[in-house]
């Protein structure tokens, strides 16, 4: 028995569909359903509801055999279900099945309350994204460049994600063409500066190319949707 929300769900047949599920102690877990009459419906097998589940199987695919709602989760409209959907997709793009990810879990459960209530739903998507990249090995040191050196005011910095942050001199060519940030910026970022324009688009920038790394460079759908 675990807790799982459901991150996807495609047709597999035409009595049964697969649904892709983000599983509290499992993680991810690929099960098969049969579907009734009822559970063919919109309103079976919603998204950002929490659901008590089971399954058996030894393969990739198992097969479901209880799913039941602890409660009737958050419902998001419009930009919000926009913004949870693409935590949907990223997720699913770059779980591997059956390993744990119980701090992110937790994180994505936050960032779904958050979005649902925050004005700020940019802020709620920066923050979960921080501890996916961490999550997956990715995170970003905002305290020391990629030779140890603490981060300054006054000098520009380069970001790569297999790196962390490349110092830029004067006399010395980039690395490749690539957005450049500023100590200061950085600086502000690590003590939870996102209040203006500036370090917010900088940590989107940062966050979106340190993703890159992990899911590709094949575009997520849900962010065509912001369009």
């Amino acid at each position: 028995m675990d807790t799982a929300y459901i991150l996807h769900k495609r047709n597999f047949t035409d009595s049964k569909c697969i649904l892709e599920l983000f599983c509290q102690n499992a993680g991810r877990v690929q099960v098969v359903q049969r579907m009734s009459q009822k559970k063919r419906s919109s309103a079976f097998f919603q998204p950002f509801v929490p659901y008590s589940v089971s399954w058996q199987g030894r393969s990739d695919l198992k097969t479901l055999l209880m799913i039941e709602a602890e409660s009737s989760g958050v419902q998001l409209q419009s930009t919000r279900l926009y913004c949870g959907l693409y935590l949907n997709e990223l997720l699913c793009r770059a779980l591997l099945p059956g390993e744990a990810h119980t701090t992110l879990y937790q994180a994505y459960q936050t960032a779904l309350q958050n979005i649902s209530i925050l004005d700020d739903v940019e802020l709620a998507l920066r923050q979960f994204e921080l501890v996916f990249l961490q999550d997956m090995g990715y995170g970003i040191n905002f305290s020391s460049d990629s030779l140890g050196d603490l981060i300054q005011d006054g000098v520009e910095y380069q970001y790569f994600p297999d790196e962390g942050f490349v110092k830029v001199s004067a006399d010395v060519y980039p690395k490749k063409k690539q957005i450049l940030f500023s100590g200061h910026v950085i600086r502000a970022i690590s003590h939870g500066g996102y209040s203006c324009d500036v370090e917010r688009r900088a940590l989107k920038i940062l966050c979106r190319e340190a993703i890159k790394i992990i899911i590709g460079d094949k575009p997520l759908l849900s962010r065509s949707l912001f369009q």
